[in-house]
């Protein structure tokens, strides 16, 4: 996970919202439906078993290309993210966390795509990434953050309070639509799948080992919190949100009784570790990712 680089303040006016393609990605994806499901409809009108013009065979010739277009469009629509809305931001006046809501889980996807492009999970597509930051906000032991600055969202934060009572309850309550939202992405992803195959399957199977030995033997949560991924518009860096968002996160950690919460960080321009080095966090060591690229683990130590 990473905040990103700091981007130098812009001229002192407040947080203006220069705009967002998701309403215009709505209208190009429908549009796009409409122009496909009409040429369609007149290729099937052209067929032989559709030459009658009866009034039952023209439903059914609309009706299945309506149904091929939506989906064709929505396959091709998910081979790529949205982009997030652009937010000035002057200062940090106006700037306010609030718990994650169902509206939120877009921007926090298409966010993450744009500023944590580098993770697995952003290759298998929009809306395996939006499914997984529904699980921030649905578990008990997650917490899902959003900052906002003049009621425009310029940040978010998730992160776990009880990991293993997390992965707990993802496996029970989302195990198998996660499982089948990935395997469809993977299916028309060959580099991903490959990806998969050779870095994460044998890590998978190891969790799920450690999962069940943890139900069997009814052990407790661990009293380590985890800070998943945290975010901020590129715009809106260099006002304090990132921070704002982790130490919101610290204060839910601790009362949910954590004795610490742990991070990790990618080493160079894409990660972070000054930023928390500069905010009390220790550097407990270097861990390779999953894909083969150099982390720092951090940890910051709770009052308790």
């Amino acid at each position: 996970m990473t905040v990103g680089q700091q981007a130098p303040r812009p001229p002192a006016s407040g947080p203006v919202l220069l705009g967002s393609n998701w309403r215009d990605g709505r209208v190009a994806f429908w549009a796009g439906v409409a122009v496909l499901s009409a040429a369609l409809a007149w290729t099937l009108h052209h067929t032989p078993f559709f030459s009658e013009h009866e009034v039952v065979t023209a439903v059914i010739a609309v009706l299945t290309a309506s149904a091929a277009a939506v989906f064709t469009v929505t396959f091709a629509a998910n081979r790529r993210h949205a982009e997030p809305p652009l937010v000035l931001v002057a200062d940090g006046t106006d700037l306010a966390v609030r718990g994650g809501e169902r509206g939120d889980v877009a921007f926090c996807a298409s966010l993450h795509a744009q500023a944590l492009g580098h993770g697995f999970f952003v290759r298998l597509g929009p809306t395996f990434l939006r499914a997984y930051y529904e699980t921030f906000l649905a578990s008990p032991h997650a917490r899902f953050c959003v900052a906002t600055v003049k009621g425009h969202r310029a940040g978010m934060l998730v992160g776990l309070v009880s990991p293993r009572e997390h992965l707990r309850w993802l496996l029970r309550r989302r195990g198998i639509p996660m499982a089948l939202l990935g395997a469809g992405a993977m299916l028309t992803r060959p580099r991903s799948t490959l990806r998969f195959l050779r870095t994460r399957l044998q890590r998978y199977r190891r969790t799920w080992r450690r999962h069940r030995s943890a139900v069997e033997e009814g052990g407790e949560g661990s009293p380590e919190a985890v800070l998943s991924h945290v975010a901020v518009l590129p715009g809106a860096r260099g006002a304090g949100i990132g921070q704002r968002l982790v130490e919101t996160f610290l204060g839910e950690a601790e009362r949910a009784g954590c004795e610490r919460v742990v991070l990790t960080t990618l080493e160079g321009e894409s990660g972070a570790r000054e930023f928390y080095l500069a905010h009390g966090w220790t550097e407990i060591g270097r861990r390779p990712t999953a894909d083969g690229r150099e982390s720092f683990a951090m940890r910051f130590d709770l009052e308790r």
